[in-house]
């Protein structure tokens, strides 16, 4: 993908998430190509993109705005992980390498270490995290389908990065998940994993309701 047009695909992810952007309105491409100093063409295509993931929803005719978050689509996103991901660890744990293993070690140790990372910033680490583990499996159509819902969580975790205070939590259990594979310890590692996604899942669910 076109550097540039992924830099403004992360630009306004990042301003949803820090709610710069104006909720509940039509977002104006006039308006956003002067506040990201770029034409209406990349803007235009970053809208239909960021649309697709689920980051917005239309508005009027041809419009978009942002997306609300919806206490019963994160119910039914962190459902559907807690089914879904656990499956893959069976073939993980048979083909992951200690080059793998290192590699996803690496990534929990730049996250701790860079403490000023923007929600956005952390919840691509998340995924980067998650993914270098599935990814040993070679299982493409799970990992694909696990991929997705990824993506479609992606604005739930910054949320929770930001406005609940969840990282923290989140370290450990990730921690706790890789020693498991590593171990080779595959009902360890599918127990902390669900635990993982379910805990959180609810404490999101439970605030968004609440609001």
């Amino acid at each position: 993908m076109n550097t540039a047009k992924q830099s403004l695909y992360e630009r306004i992810k990042q301003d949803i998430l820090d709610e710069q952007l104006p909720f509940g309105e039509g977002l104006k491409q006039e308006a956003l190509s002067l506040r990201y100093g770029v034409s209406r063409i990349p803007v235009r295509d970053t809208l239909l993109r960021l649309k697709s993931d689920g980051w917005l929803v239309p508005h009027g005719k041809r419009g978009v705005k942002i997306a609300p978050l919806n206490a019963e689509e994160a119910e039914d996103l962190y459902k559907l992980r807690v089914l879904v991901e656990p499956m893959i660890l069976e073939h993980v744990i048979e083909k992951i390498t200690l080059q793998d293993i290192g590699k996803a070690r690496d990534i929990l140790a730049y996250i701790e270490k860079n403490t000023g990372l923007s929600s956005q910033e952390v919840g691509e680490l998340n995924w980067q995290f998650h993914a270098c583990l599935y990814a040993c499996a070679k299982r493409d159509t799970l990992f694909s389908s696990i991929e997705t819902l990824h993506f479609k969580c992606s604005r739930y975790i910054g949320f929770h990065n930001r406005e609940l205070n969840y990282m923290h939590i989140s370290e450990q259990e990730h921690h706790q998940l890789l020693a498991a594979i590593e171990a080779e310890n595959l009902l360890l590692s599918q127990t902390i994993l669900q635990q993982h996604i379910q805990n959180a899942g609810e404490k999101l669910v439970s605030h968004l309701k609440s609001r």
